[in-house]
Parts: structure tokens; sequence; C-alpha cells
């Protein structure tokens, strides 16, 4: 699955949108190992979104120091990497109904979920250009959760 998302503005370029996508692996797998158990991961891979990349920092007196940004949408951010794991268990209940009791970890890797922002930092080199480095815009923990069906 890959999404192509553009869009022309006035000046009659046509540029990368948020939701371009041009590269997704992902992988699913769902196993009934025993009497009623069922266990499920997926993992996905998804390339970066378009960004406008900063060229420059420059000093605006009496600001201080502010991003000069490049033509807006022509770089790409990181990646993103998400893993995730569940687990159930069937029993029976009353007459022909059942229930499950269910596990799941949205995020069990930890792996990089958000879109990257440039933040001014006083290093430099060639990790940082221009002492810009791009941030990941919130760290997303593994969040787990727990379910209880019940059908009739």
């Amino acid at each position: 699955m890959v999404s192509w998302s553009d869009r022309q503005w006035e000046d009659g370029k046509w540029r990368a949108w948020t939701l371009d996508r041009r590269h997704l692996l992902r992988f699913q797998t769902d196993l009934s190992l025993g009497r009623g158990w069922r266990f499920g991961g997926v993992g996905e891979f998804q390339s970066g979104q378009p960004i406008t990349p900063v060229i420059a920092v420059v000093t605006v007196e009496p600001f201080g120091p502010t991003l000069q940004f490049g033509e807006e949408s022509s770089g790409r951010g990181a990646g993103t990497l998400r893993f995730d794991l569940s687990a159930r268990k069937r029993f029976g209940g009353p007459g022909k109904s059942h229930f499950d009791l269910g596990f799941s970890l949205i995020n069990a890797g930890f792996g990089p979920v958000a879109p990257s922002e440039p933040k001014l930092r006083s290093r430099t080199g060639p990790l940082f250009p221009n002492g810009v480095e791009y941030e990941r815009l919130f760290n997303l923990p593994a969040v787990p959760s727990f379910t209880l069906r019940w059908e009739f």
C-alpha cells in the first residue's frame, strides 16, 4: 500500500502533501495455538512525511536566531516503525455463548511513530547542519489494553 498526495497552490507547482507516503511495509500474523488460544502480531514501517527543510539559521535582532526554510515540502522526514502484539483466550459460557479474554500491546517495540519537526540546537556538525536537529513531535509509549467480549 502506498499513497501519493499532492496539491497545487498559486505558484503552479505540485508539491507533496501531509499524507504522501511512498513506501509502506506491513506484515501481520494470527495464529491459533492450543485450546482456545490465539496470538497475533502486526508490524509496519512507513517512509517519512514530506517536510519543509531548514536551509539556514539567521540572527534577526532583537529576536535572536530564527530558522530560514527552503522550498515547501522538498524534503522527507524520518520514517515510522510500529509493532503490535495481541493474545486472546476463549472460554465457554452458558448455552452456546462464549467469552473472550484478550490482551494487546500497541507499539510494543517503542518505535518512532510521530513525524519530526526542526528544533534549533547549539550543537553543530554533520548530524546537525546549521545547528538544526529534527526531533519527533511526541513519543508514543507502549499502550496495553485488556478486553472482555461475550458473544451469545
